[in-house]
């Protein structure tokens, strides 16, 4: 929660206390089951890009790929898709220079593969929803 403990209180009329009791409760409960940073990249200094990648692979370069994306140290998430892109790739970088040698080493290793990439500069981030627990498995 980005919200203080004080600031809830007077919105509710209630003490701190009592919020911070109701906020365990519901820990107890498993109504809350994590908390977890949510960074600001922009904040730190970094500039923060979304590349929306259509690529093709086949068994050995996709295994060899998601390797990649897992152990460079600049792509902080990456999910497969489905349609016009089949990969989205999070990267920060210190500026425009940095993020240019990102994505040249990435289009060096995977040039063959490649079919078209569209790459966003995301100012902020104003929402995110973790919602894993919503849908448990059964």
């Amino acid at each position: 929660a980005t919200r203080r403990l004080v600031d809830m209180a007077t919105e509710f009329g209630v003490s701190i206390n009592t919020i911070k009791n109701r906020i365990i409760e519901l820990i107890n409960k498993k109504v809350i089951t994590r908390f977890f940073p949510l960074i600001s990249y922009n904040l730190l200094g970094y500039q923060w890009h979304a590349i929306m990648l259509n690529i093709n692979l086949d068994g050995e370069t996709e295994k060899q790929f998601r390797h990649y994306l897992t152990v460079n140290p600049y792509i902080i998430y990456y999910v497969k898709t489905i349609g016009q892109y089949n990969y989205i790739i999070s990267t920060v970088a210190r500026d425009a220079v940095h993020h240019n040698n990102i994505m040249l080493d990435f289009r060096n290793r995977f040039y063959k593969n490649i079919n078209d990439y569209e790459d966003i500069l995301i100012f902020n981030q104003y929402k995110y929803v973790y919602f894993s627990n919503m849908f448990p498995l059964k």
